[in-house]
């Protein structure tokens, strides 16, 4: 049996797609700005996968291909979970505009990066609502993901693709086991990238 998994107000059940909202900042005129989640979950127990999308207000390619990848036909194989948030950047896919008018910087840029936080520096902006709900929402991925694969595309009609980012360890201490383990999930990356080549064809039929 799956363990259950809960983000904003969706909650897991085995067998189904549940659909909910997360809250993620309130606006001075006191609407709420909330991302769409959607929680699928097979029958029986496995890891937990977060896809993610529409960081960059004119990127519409991810939010489509999740749409139209959670179906009842997919979780009725699924071993497992999947966390999907199909927007995660909403004030920008609603003005098509890469950044969000209430934050003014690329979304990319803030999310937390694993670096110790550096002392405050009163000549520097204090971190935006946005920037606050990105770190709320990276706690809520590292307590329940196994992967995650944020989509992207560069451009409406180009071919799809997937970066694969240097895969970086410490070698000042236990250098031997932490290259070990990098280089075991370097070739788990390369496997999965090569599972999603062939999604577009999966979702054109």
């Amino acid at each position: 049996m799956p363990k259950p998994i809960s983000l904003g107000s969706a909650q897991s059940h085995p067998g189904t797609i549940q659909y909910g909202r997360w809250d993620a900042l309130t606006h001075p005129t006191g609407h709420v700005e909330f991302l769409p989640v959607i929680i699928a979950q097979g029958k029986e127990d496995g890891p937990c996968l977060w896809l993610t999308a529409g960081i960059h207000g004119p990127e519409h390619a991810g939010p489509a291909v999740l749409y139209r990848l959670i179906t009842q036909k997919l979780v009725e194989r699924l071993r497992g979970t999947i966390v999907v948030i199909p927007a995660l950047n909403p004030a920008g896919l609603r003005t098509l505009e890469r950044e969000p008018y209430h934050a003014g910087k690329d979304p990319n840029r803030l999310w937390p990066d694993g670096r110790p936080e550096p002392p405050a520096d009163p000549d520097e902006e204090p971190p935006t609502s946005l920037e606050q709900a990105y770190t709320r929402l990276f706690d809520e991925m590292l307590a329940t993901a196994d992967y995650l694969i944020d989509y992207h595309n560069a451009w409406t009609g180009s071919i799809s693709f997937s970066f694969r980012d240097r895969l970086l360890y410490r070698a000042d201490q236990n250098a031997e086991q932490n290259r070990a383990e990098a280089e075991a999930l370097a070739a788990k990356r390369e496997s999965l990238s090569q599972g999603l080549h062939i999604t577009p064809q999966l979702l054109s039929r």
